[in-house]
């Protein structure tokens, strides 16, 4: 089976979905699949060309489109290739996003030939104003962005993590304000913020960071995967306070939770009933204070939810979402639906 996997974004670009990307990619090709990753080009009315030529060049099966990431802009090209070559689409997203995304999701949706959610939630919503792509969706869920090590180490309990993009509308707001709640009532924990700043948001990383200046705070910028990974490994408890709640669609979070950290975290509309009994939910940042507290000074509650985290963490392994992936590939293949 030979893919090309086209995404606007890819290692070392700072990303989420090209993360996510080159993860499927590697899980893929352990399965034995021929893979090839395009990215990296400008997104003008000249791209259509390009991958068309990739298209003849590797003699692809199938077309499987990431969407969106940041390297596509607003580029509409991506919408223009799948309604001009058959094309499986992932749809990383679409309900919380303004009006305008989501109409430009739209070609997808009227063209790709099978469409992947990476949540039930996020297909519910979709399939009820689309109720017609109800017989070409599917969904698959992402794993863990970062793969757990397990070293035996000592985890350290003087410090809260958190682990994500350094972006607008992650809830470091909130984070910081942690800070200054433990600060302010004289504790010794400090806060460690683990992860990588988009080019687009150098700025706003320097104004956190200036805001957080006189905060009991540590930056871990840029770290290497593997320093990430040792990172979560001797971490105790993690903070994730997403602005839109915790759900299956943060690999930063299973991330955090398949390395065995408890985790303090938000309830949304797509905080489903598993996620709930696996994580300890706080309404703002006060309360997480007191989450925080509660899963350190007691060390069966602290096992308990480290177990609880590792177990949900497992049912996401990329192993199987890759053999899912392929499920549809050769089905798309056996169809007749081969692209040259």
């Amino acid at each position: 089976m030979k893919v090309l996997m086209v995404c606007g974004s890819y290692p070392p670009e700072v990303c989420g979905v090209g993360d996510y990307t080159a993860k499927l990619i590697e899980s893929l090709q352990r399965l034995g699949a021929e893979v090839t990753a395009l990215h990296g080009m400008r997104w003008d009315w000249h791209a259509t060309k390009m991958v068309r030529a990739a298209i003849a060049r590797h003699s692809s099966d199938v077309i499987h489109i990431q969407y969106p990431s940041v390297g596509y802009g607003r580029s509409l090209m991506p919408q223009l290739l799948s309604i001009r070559v058959p094309a499986i689409v992932t749809l990383h997203e679409f309900s919380h996003v303004k009006a305008l995304r989501r109409a430009a999701s739209v070609p997808f949706l009227l063209a790709g030939e099978r469409l992947v959610f990476t949540s039930q939630y996020e297909l519910d919503y979709v399939r009820r104003r689309f109720p017609w792509i109800a017989r070409k969706s599917v969904v698959i869920p992402i794993g863990a962005n970062i793969v757990p090590v397990r070293r035996g180490q000592e985890r350290q309990t003087d410090e809260v993590i958190y682990f994500g993009l350094i972006a607008p509308r992650k809830g470091l707001e909130q984070v910081l304000e942690l800070a200054s709640n433990l600060k302010r009532d004289g504790s010794t924990l400090k806060v460690r913020l683990i992860g990588k700043v988009p080019e687009a948001f150098q700025a706003y990383a320097e104004r956190l960071k200036e805001d957080a200046k006189h905060l009991p705070v540590v930056w871990t910028k840029d770290a290497s995967e593997l320093e990430v990974a040792e990172r979560l490994a001797g971490a105790s408890v993690a903070y994730l306070p997403f602005p839109d709640g915790a759900s299956e669609r943060r690999g930063s979070l299973k991330a955090v939770l398949s390395a065995g950290v408890p985790c303090v975290s938000t309830r949304g509309k797509q905080t489903s009933r598993q996620l709930q009994d696996v994580l300890s939910l706080a309404s703002d940042s006060m309360d997480a204070v007191k989450s925080v507290k509660a899963l350190l000074d007691d060390h069966s509650a602290w096992e308990r939810a480290s177990a609880k985290g590792v177990a949900y963490a497992e049912s996401f392994r990329w192993e199987s979402i890759a053999r899912s992936h392929l499920d549809i590939y050769e089905e798309c293949y056996r169809e007749g639906k081969r692209h040259r």
